[in-house]
């Protein structure tokens, strides 16, 4: 019977400025997250009209197996 991993958890971390969310992303691997799926962006327009970037990163844990 083949066993697959599956995951157990799911967090989207996000962030404005790409260094915060990277330290973020760095934390969360040492605690036993992956990314799930690439770098997200979004970009909406503030009030004066510059737009504010928003970085976003999937993560997931998983477990050993699945049957």
């Amino acid at each position: 019977m083949d066993h697959q991993p599956h995951i157990t958890e799911y967090q989207i971390l996000s962030e404005t400025e790409p260094v915060e969310l990277s330290d973020r992303v760095r934390r969360a691997l040492s605690g036993g997250w992956q990314p799930f799926g690439p770098l997200a962006l979004s970009t909406v327009a503030s009030e004066t009209g510059m737009p504010i970037v928003t970085y976003a990163q999937a993560m997931v844990k998983q477990s050993e197996w699945y049957r």
